[in-house]
């Protein structure tokens, strides 16, 4: 698989499974090591800081109301419990939320959080796929560690290998619950990571991907990753979202989170 033509979409706002199959690390090469580094870091739910979490909600929550508005369709409620990454002083996170009135409806939203701007991409998944929703550009700001949402492919072997990434993490978590074969999007959303005037690395991120086990069961699966400008993976995570993703309507999901030497942070929320 090879990554193509991105998709511009970002808005600017104010247990593991106990019949798992096993799958050999031999497969994965040692180039696709996703253990926390010096110059990024994977952060569970709980380990995201709370005045992160607080300065991200409240223009990611206005987003997705706006967003909801416009398009006529039901409200969603953000949790306060995202998974994210860390790059200097900067986070990316994602955040599940589920619809007001149908808890089968849900929104995976990712907000980069570089000083006092907050970037937003943002997606549906459920039974009915309403696609994707963005607005304008992230822009930089006036913090050590800014984010630039990209036009092309980062280079450097940086896609390559994002791409025999995802080529791995897709048969792993086939095999891990059972499910039927899938291939990640090949249009991921890829943003340069700037630390004063230098770009240092690069943040891409993949959703919009099913992993079906019946007619009736299915998961969301969504990826994220951050690469050094030499095309090191420094920290990954994915989101595993098995429908329901939550209680009911409104809920925030419960996360089963695992940490993997190959594939990063694999949060898993619903019922398998």
């Amino acid at each position: 698989m090879r990554l193509a033509t991105l998709a511009l979409l970002a808005a600017l706002g104010a247990t593991a499974c106990s019949h798992a199959a096993p799958i050999s690390a031999a497969r994965v090469p040692a180039a696709l090591q996703a253990a926390n580094s010096a110059y990024a870091k994977v952060l569970a739910p709980k380990e995201v800081p709370a005045d992160v979490v607080t300065r991200a909600l409240g223009p990611a929550q206005q987003a997705a109301d706006e967003a909801s508005r416009r398009r006529d369709i039901d409200f969603f409620k953000l949790p306060s419990n995202p998974v994210g990454i860390q790059v200097g002083n900067a986070h990316v996170l994602s955040f599940l939320g589920t619809a007001l009135h149908d808890a089968d409806l849900n929104i995976e939203l990712r907000a980069l959080v570089a000083g006092p701007k907050v970037g937003v991409v943002m997606n549906y998944s459920g039974p009915t796929t309403l696609g994707r929703q963005g607005f304008a550009p992230v822009v930089k700001t006036e913090t050590d560690t800014t984010f630039e949402l990209l036009t092309g492919l980062p280079g450097n072997g940086v896609d390559d290998d994002y791409a025999d990434y995802l080529g791995h993490l897709q048969d792993y978590l086939a095999q891990r619950y059972n499910g039927q074969p899938f291939t990640f999007d090949d249009t991921p959303l890829v943003f340069a990571v700037h630390q004063g005037d230098a770009v240092t690395g690069f943040v891409l991120m993949d959703q919009g991907n099913r992993l079906v086990l019946g007619d009736r069961k299915y998961a969301d699966v969504q990826s994220v990753a951050c690469y050094t400008a030499e095309a090191k993976l420094a920290a990954s995570y994915v989101v595993v979202g098995f429908n329901r993703k939550a209680a009911g309507p409104g809920a925030a999901p419960k996360w089963v989170t695992e940490r993997d030497a190959r594939f990063g942070l694999i949060a898993r929320c619903g019922e398998i």
